[in-house]
This record gives C-alpha cells, structure tokens and sequence, in this order.
C-alpha cells in the first residue's frame, strides 16, 4: 500500500512558525551571550580584585587614553595592593662619613674655619685659631701699659712649639724673633726663657729633653695631652720628670703667675729685679687646646710703663686662666703675627732672642729639623 502524498502547507501556516523559531533562537543567543559576560565580571570580582571591590564597579576615566573604561579603579587598586605586598628590595645603607676631627676640632668648632681666613689680627683655620687683642692697664696715677693679648686655640700639641735661634742648641746662641718666625713657619712668635743664658735648669722643647740640671726657678710645663701646669721649688723630683716621657715643653725662667688652684699668688718666687714693673712676656692655661699668650710694652715714656707681677697676675685671673707663668722680659719681650711685629721693644727692637715659644700649622712641622742632642756646658 503506498503512503498518502503529503500536501505542502499553506503560506500563511509558514511564515509565523518560521518568524517564531527565529525569534526562540534569538533569544536563546542574547541569553548565552549576557550570561557569559555576567559571569565573566563575577569571577573578576570575586577571584581578581581585591575584596573592597566586590560591587558594581563605576564607570572611570582614563587618564592616560581619556576613554571611560569600567573597573579602572579596582585595577589600580590591585596594582596597588601587589606593590604593597610585595617585598621591597633593600637599598644599600650608605657609609657612614667618618669624622677625622680631632677632640680639641670637635670641642672648639666654633673657632676653627675650614679654609684659613686671615685678617689684620686674627688668622683660623682647621687647625688653629688666634686673635689678638691690645689693651691698656693703667698703673698708678700717671701711668698707664699697653698689653697684647693672643688668644689661641689648636687642634693638636704638634701646633704648640719651641723654635732655637739659628735652631741650633747651645750657649750665647740668639737669631732676631722675625728671622726664628720665618724659619719656623710660625703663624704667631713669643719671647721665651732666653734658655742659651741660662747655665743650669730643666729644659725639655718639642718632646726632647735638652737638659736635665737641677733649678731654684718655679718650672713651666706642657704635657702632650694639652695640659699646663707651673711647679714650684719643692713640688717637683727632677729625677721623677726626667723620666717621663708625656712632657712637650719644660721652661726654666719664672715665676708662677697663679697657684695651683688658679689664684693670685701671695709671693712670688723672683728677685727684686724682676718685680719692678716691666715690659713682660708670659703664657697662660685654660683647657688642653686653648691657651695665651700675654706682652706687655714697657720702658717707654708717653706709651708703656710696665706693669709688676702682681698686675700680670691679674689679667691672668680676670681672662679665667687656670695656670700662668713668666718669661723673659725686659728688652726681650716682644711678639710677632703673620709677618709683623705686635709690640713694642723697649730698646728699639734690636734684642735677639735665645729661643720663643710659637703656634704654627701642624703640617709645617718636622720633627727631625729640630735640635735634638748636645750639652750646653
């Protein structure tokens, strides 16, 4: 039996149901196409970015591109939350500058310069400071002294020197101050204890000991810590100081200008000859590094008088020193600065020197020019 031939539909049964399955797959095409894209932004949200972000991201701008891109800144803070968590790689620590200063440059900062700064009566540098000052002190009614103060701070004992005329060692050797300056490279020059006419006495200069004779004069003595301090006849063993081996300088001339406790002496251990007012040379002490140096013009009418021992002492006190001692004087006394004599001679300035006390640049100094062996007999 054959099949029944199949009649086509009309065309008005067609068309609808073709139009309606259009539409069904159209749908179901929307439908996987949204669902894709939602959970696409939910995975993002809630295995991407951080947890702050876990909502409906704003639409923000670019900066960069200047185009409105959504999620722009749970991105930026993700980026943020990775450099925050990861670890910082360290940075080298730099060296630490070491500082090559001296105790006395730490302590006297303030004083020192680090290029030399030189006026008409000052000079600094890193390693030395000094200014000097003139003054009157008036003595009596019609009388009046004019004194020179150099106020001196050094950043080692190397600064604080001895220098011999014609830097040899023995008797009756004497060089004009100037030329011991220029010799000596020193910035500032002082009479000292005119040891070359001198026949016995402790001497010690620059670290050597010159000569060991015992002496009735009070001693003046510079250690190689900085420290000064003056000693009587009694207070002392020759034979215990010979021996020591921290001593710079020794001078051998006197008096001490303040006791041991930094006051105004009762006596002085001297003659009369040098208690009469005079023109005068001393050093004083105040704290390892810092030192003066005192001369004071004398002899000379309508200018300086002189001043006695006990005014010496004095100004000592008043500047607050705590040691002070008297060199040669008289036609000696004299001081020298950066090339020029600061005081007044009172014989015209034609005296020369058996040695002087100076401060000069560490760098200038060697020690194997210096003098060291011989006797004086």
């Amino acid at each position: 039996m054959t099949d029944p031939i199949k009649k086509p539909r009309p065309l008005w049964q067609v068309i609808p149901g073709d139009l309606l399955l259009a539409c069904l797959c159209l749908t179901l095409f929307c439908l996987v196409h949204h669902g894709y894209n939602w959970f696409g932004r939910v995975y993002r949200e809630l295995f991407i970015t951080p947890a702050a972000t876990h909502s409906v991201l704003p639409r923000t701008v670019c900066p960069e591109e200047g185009w409105s891109a959504p999620g722009a800144a749970a991105r930026s803070s993700y980026f943020s939350a990775l450099q925050v968590d990861a670890p910082t790689p360290e940075e080298p620590e730099e060296e630490p500058v070491p500082d090559n200063r001296t105790e006395w440059q730490i302590r006297f900062a303030d004083h020192f310069t680090d290029e030399v700064v030189t006026t008409e009566n000052s000079y600094s540098s890193p390693d030395i400071s000094i200014t000097i000052t003139e003054h009157i002190a008036l003595e009596g009614e019609y009388h009046e002294s004019h004194y020179y103060v150099a106020d001196v701070y050094v950043s080692c004992i190397e600064c604080f020197r001895s220098h011999l005329a014609n830097n040899t060692f023995g008797l009756y050797e004497t060089q004009n101050i100037m030329d011991m300056a220029l010799a000596s490279s020193a910035l500032l020059a002082m009479t000292g204890d005119f040891y070359s006419y001198q026949y016995s006495g402790l001497m010690v200069r620059n670290g050597f000991l010159l000569r060991d004779s015992y002496t009735d004069s009070d001693i003046c003595v510079l250690y190689k810590d900085g420290t000064m301090e003056t000693l009587r006849k009694g207070d002392y063993s020759k034979d215990e100081l010979i021996q020591r081996d921290d001593i710079w300088q020794l001078w051998n001339f006197g008096p001490a200008l303040l006791d041991a406790d930094g006051s105004i002496p009762t006596y002085y251990n001297t003659s009369d000859t040098v208690s009469f007012p005079n023109p005068r040379s001393s050093v004083g002490y105040y704290e390892p590094g810092h030192y003066c140096f005192i001369v004071v013009d004398g002899r000379m009418d309508n200018w300086s008088y002189g001043l006695e021992l006990p005014d010496l002492s004095r100004i000592y006190y008043d500047l607050g020193c705590k040691a002070a001692y008297n060199l040669d004087g008289g036609g000696s006394a004299v001081m020298v600065f950066d090339g020029r004599t600061i005081s007044r001679q009172s014989n015209g300035g034609d005296r020369e020197l058996g040695d002087c006390l100076l401060i000069g640049e560490p760098s200038l100094y060697d020690e194997r020019s210096f003098p060291q062996h011989g006797e004086v007999q």
